[in-house]
C-alpha cells in the first residue's frame, strides 16, 4: 500500500484468489504484459472489463513511493470490437485534459486488448460525502462539471456518471473522469428553425425559394407524403404535422380523463387521424380522381371500409403482418404501417439513469450526464448514498415521482412522447426540505423533543402531512399547507446550492441545465471561510 499524507488514501490491489486469477488471465491472454509491467493485483472489475494495477519493471529498484503506477484494463474476449473502438477513441481524442483521462498505450494480443492508463491514488466516494465542506463541495461539482464540459464538446455522452468513475484525491486535490466503455457519440445539436405551417392553396401563392426547412423536417415531411402519396384538395385534412409530432400528440393533455381518451378539439382531430377517418375520406376521394391500374400484391384495404365497390387503394412497402394498437381498433392505419421501431439506449448504472433514458426516450444527449451529476449532488447534500436504489425501472420512475410529483413527470412524458400510467397522485417534496430532513434524520425523528413542543393541547399525536407522511411540522412538500419551518434552521447550506440542484434534476431533458451553464452558476461563488477537511 502507497504511504501518502494523513489524509490520502490508495486503493490497493484487492487481496484473494479472484485478484490473483485475473493478474493470470492477464499475462496469459497478452504474454508481452510481463515483459513490461509488475503486475500488482486487481483493484476494479466491472461487466466487460478488469482494472489492475502495475509499475514498470525497470523501475522495481527504486523507492516504492516513486515507482511509477498505471492503471491496466483488460478488456473481455467476448466484449464487441465497436465498444473498444469508442472507448479508445474518447480517451485518445478526449482525454488527457480538464480532469478526463487519457491513455499511454494500446496492447493487443489476438483477440485481448489492454489499455495502458494513468493510475490515480483517490479516496473511496462513500468515506468522504458526508463530509465535505461547502469549499470541497463545490470543488467537488466544479471539477466534474469541467470534464463533462470538454466531454460533450466532443459531442460524447459518457453515459455512466457516477463516483465510482470520477475519481477524487482529497489530499492532492486532483479529479479524474474514466470508464468510456458506454460512451456514445451523437449527432451535433442542429439550429432549429421554426417554419410555418401552410395550407396547400397558400403555397401555391408563395415563392419556394423563400421557404427553407431544415433536414429533420424535410425528412419528416417526405415521410408524410409517402403515407399519403397524394394530398387531398378537400379540406378534410385538420392539419399537416411530421409523423414524429403525431405520436407525441397521442398522449393525452390535460382536459383527458382517467381512461386516455382525448378530449381538446385539437385532439380530438389528432385522433380522428390516427384512427384512419380523414385517410379515408382521402383515398375515397382519390379513387374517385385515380383511374389507373393497382397492383394486387400492394393492395391494402382498411377494415372499416366495407362497400367493396368503393374500396380506396393504396400502394405501401410493407406487408401486412403486423397488428394495429390504435385505440384499440380492428384496423391497421397508414401511420403504424412507415412507424419506425424504436430503440433507445438504456446503458448505464442503475440509480444514476435519467427520466429519458428510464422512458426509453430515442433521441437522448447529453443531459444524460447532467442529471448523474445532480444525482451526486443529491447524495452529498443530504448525506444518503446512494440515493435511488430501485431494481428497475419501473421502480426508478416510482421513486421519481415520489419526490418530483406525478403532474411533472406526465408533463415531462407528454414532451417525450410518452405515456406514463400512475396508480395515484402524488404532489412534489421540497428538495431543500428533504436534503435537511434526511440529513437530520436524528434530530428531527419521531421520538425528538419536537414532537412534545408540537404536541397537541388534548396531548393527542400532531398531524401527520397525507402526502409525505411526515409530522406537519416536519412536512417535506413544496406547497406545505404548514407553516412551520422547523426543518430549515438546520440547513447548513447555501440557497444557492438547491437552485443548482433544481436545475441539474430538471425532469425535461430539453430545459436542463448544461455543463458549460452550470458552471456559471452563483453557487461556485459562495465562499467558505474555514474550510476543513474531516
Amino acid at each position: 500500500m502507497e504511504k501518502g499524507g494523513p489524509r490520502s488514501s490508495s486503493v490497493t490491489p484487492l487481496a484473494g484468489n479472484k485478484s490473483q486469477e485475473a493478474v493470470s488471465d492477464l499475462k496469459a491472454k497478452i504474454p508481452e504484459i510481463d515483459n513490461i509491467f509488475n503486475v500488482l493485483g486487481r483493484i476494479g472489475n466491472g461487466t466487460f472489463s478488469t482494472v489492475l494495477l502495475a509499475t514498470l519493471k525497470k523501475d522495481q529498484n527504486q523507492v516504492h513511493k516513486h515507482r511509477r503506477k498505471y492503471a491496466i484494463k483488460h478488456h473481455v474476449p467476448t466484449s464487441h470490437p465497436d465498444r473498444i473502438i469508442k472507448e479508445l477513441k474518447c480517451m485518445t481524442e478526449i482525454g488527457g485534459k480538464e480532469n478526463v483521462v487519457g491513455i499511454y498505450c494500446t496492447i493487443r494480443h489476438n483477440e485481448s486488448v489492454a489499455f495502458v492508463m494513468p493510475y490515480l491514488s483517490h479516496d473511496r466516494f462513500h468515506d468522504f460525502y458526508d463530509k465535505m465542506p461547502l469549499e470541497e463541495i463545490q470543488c467537488f461539482i466544479k471539477n466534474l462539471l469541467i470534464a463533462l464540459r470538454r466531454v460533450h464538446k466532443f459531442n460524447v455522452i459518457h453515459r455512466d456518471v457516477k463516483p465510482s468513475n470520477f475519481l477524487y484525491n482529497r489530499h492532492s486535490r486532483q479529479f479524474l473522469l474514466v470508464d468510456f466503455g458506454l460512451a456514445q457519440e451523437i449527432a451535433p445539436i442542429p439550429v432549429k428553425t421554426s417554419v410555418p405551417v401552410k395550407t396547400k392553396r397558400r403555397d401555391a401563392t408563395l415563392n419556394d425559394d423563400k421557404i427553407s426547412t431544415s433536414p429533420g423536417e424535410a425528412s419528416s415531411a417526405k415521410r408524410l407524403r409517402c403515407s399519403e402519396q397524394t394530398e387531398s384538395p378537400t379540406p378534410t385534412t385538420p392539419f399537416k404535422m411530421p409523423l414524429r409530432q403525431l405520436n407525441i400528440l397521442t398522449t393525452p393533455t390535460k382536459n383527458s380523463n382517467n381512461d386516455g381518451h382525448l378530449q381538446s378539439p385539437l385532439s380530438r382531430q389528432v385522433k380522428s387521424v390516427l384512427l384512419g377517418v380523414s385517410l379515408t375520406d382521402r383515398l375515397q376521394q382519390r379513387h374517385k380522381n385515380n383511374t389507373g391500374p393497382h397492383r394486387a400484391e400492394n393492395v391494402v384495404t382498411p377494415p372499416s371500409l366495407a362497400d367493396t365497390s368503393r374500396t380506396p387503394q393504396y400502394s405501401t412497402n410493407r406487408k401486412l403482418n403486423a397488428k394495429c394498437y390504435c385505440y384499440g381498433k380492428p384496423q391497421i392505419c397508414n401511420i403504424c404501417l412507415i412507424k419506425k421501431e424504436v430503440h433507445a439506449s438504456r446503458a448505464g448504472t442503475p440509480g444514476y439513469r435519467s427520466p429519458e433514458v428510464l422512458m426509453k426516450y430515442p433521441d437522448q444527449s447529453t443531459a444524460v450526464d447532467i442529471w448523474a451529476v445532480g444525482v451526486i449532488l443529491l447524495s452529498i447534500l443530504s448525506s444518503v448514498y446512494p440515493f435511488f436504489k430501485a431494481p428497475d425501472d419501473y421502480v426508478a420512475l416510482a421513486e421519481m415521482v415520489t419526490i418530483f410529483g406525478d403532474k411533472a413527470i406526465r408533463k415531462t412524458a407528454f414532451a417525450l412522447g410518452r405515456l406514463v400510467t400512475l396508480s395515484h397522485w402524488t404532489k412534489p417534496l421540497d428538495l431543500r426540505k428533504l436534503c435537511v430532513r434526511l440529513r437530520n434524520h436524528k434530530k428531527l425523528s419521531w421520538a425528538s423533543e419536537l414532537e412534545t413542543k408540537y404536541m397537541t393541547v388534548d396531548a393527542s399525536t400532531p398531524e401527520v402531512c397525507k402526502n409525505c407522511e411526515q409530522l406537519y411540522y416536519n412536512c417535506l412538500c413544496k406547497d406545505s399547507p404548514y407553516d412551520s419551518k422547523e426543518p430549515l434552521c438546520n440547513d447548513i447550506f447555501p440557497t444557492s446550492a438547491y437552485d443548482l440542484l433544481y436545475k441539474l434534476l430538471e425532469l425535461n431533458p430539453y430545459k436542463r441545465i448544461s455543463a458549460e451553464e452550470a458552471l456559471q452558476h452563483p453557487f461556485f461563488e459562495e465562499v467558505d471561510a474555514n474550510p476543513k477537511l474531516n
